[in-house]
């Protein structure tokens, strides 16, 4: 297992059913499941302030856990607001079930195959090659150099994924589902003996969409890995104002959150967790400062929030490397 030493500095630098039928038969052959009080004070508040999150499919209900839990909101403008949630039930329509994201039936069994080196006719990544043994999967994330376009068009910047080993796996105008999903399958076998076996190391450059960066953290812990860090952060870091700084750095006392310990005797880790729910657009850029300063303010737990639809709403750990396993 890496250091949590290490594996700190490289995060650190780095109301109703929706759709509903017919009420009357809805009431008559489904019961309604409660859904938490966590999951319904977000979406009344996406709803009210028409917010536009960021789409996942899959992940933890956003009250799944047991500790102090906030909710930290980058509002389109920039500026950032904390809202202390409640993780009990509450009656806001049907809870969504806990799900997986869409993994392709070729890439499930390509991710059960023998480990890698074994059996090198057997053991295939997605793009048909064995993939090599590596200690610590990783994932780069960037967009293209521009190149020229058609006379016409706009000029296009492909995003750009690549890994530890090879600096281009995949590459398109969006992000493709199935063959990123293919991508870290491969990535999590090939790392499943090693000492830092379902951890993920993503380093996403400030102007990836963030989009595109909650997708592969939904997708990653899909694949199997239980832990998805970030590397990388420092690079490009853009200020957040004097305020919104603040803004987080006074969360935990806000929040009356405890402090659990201190890490090595001087940084308060606390024990509450945090949602960063994003309206609308941003870049990777925009959101990095948030995890530097969840850092200096001793806050590990963090979770992405994201929207399937208007009923149904997930988060996806991201937790810093502080206090692995509590």
């Amino acid at each position: 297992m890496m250091t949590s030493h290490t594996l700190l500095a490289a995060s650190l630098l780095a109301v109703t059913l929706a759709a509903q039928g017919d009420a009357t038969k809805s009431d008559a052959s489904t019961p309604q499941q409660r859904r938490s009080l966590a999951d319904g004070l977000v979406r009344e508040l996406v709803e009210s302030q028409r917010m536009r999150p960021p789409r996942c499919d899959a992940g933890l209900e956003l009250a799944a856990g047991d500790r102090p839990l906030a909710l930290l909101v980058r509002r389109a403008d920039g500026s950032l607001e904390v809202r202390a949630l409640q993780r009990g039930l509450g009656d806001h329509g049907e809870a969504p079930a806990i799900a997986q994201a869409t993994v392709p039936d070729e890439v499930e069994e390509g991710a059960a195959a023998a480990p890698a080196g074994k059996d090198k006719g057997k053991d295939k990544g997605a793009d048909g090659r064995a993939p090599k043994k590596v200690e610590l999967a990783r994932l780069e994330l960037r967009l293209a150099k521009p190149g020229a376009g058609k006379e016409g068009e706009p000029v296009r910047r492909d995003l750009v994924i690549g890994t530890g080993l090879v600096a281009e796996r995949l590459r398109g105008e969006q992000l493709d589902r199935a063959a990123l999903a293919g991508l870290l399958a491969e990535l999590c076998a090939a790392t499943k003996d090693s000492a830092a076996a379902g951890q993920l190391l993503v380093d996403a450059h400030p102007e990836v969409a963030y989009q595109d960066v909650l997708t592969t953290a939904e997708l990653a812990r899909a694949a199997g890995f239980t832990s998805v860090f970030f590397g990388g952060i420092a690079s490009g870091l853009r200020q957040l104002s004097a305020e919104d700084r603040q803004v987080v750095l006074d969360m935990p006392a806000d929040l009356g959150w405890k402090v659990q310990r201190k890490l090595n005797g001087v940084v308060p880790i606390h024990d509450g967790e945090v949602l960063v729910l994003v309206d609308g657009p941003a870049q990777w850029g925009d959101i990095a400062p948030i995890y530097v300063l969840c850092a200096k303010a001793g806050v590990w737990r963090i979770s992405l929030v994201g929207q399937k639809d208007m009923a149904t709403r997930f988060k996806v750990p991201t937790n810093l490397p502080i206090d692995r396993g509590q």
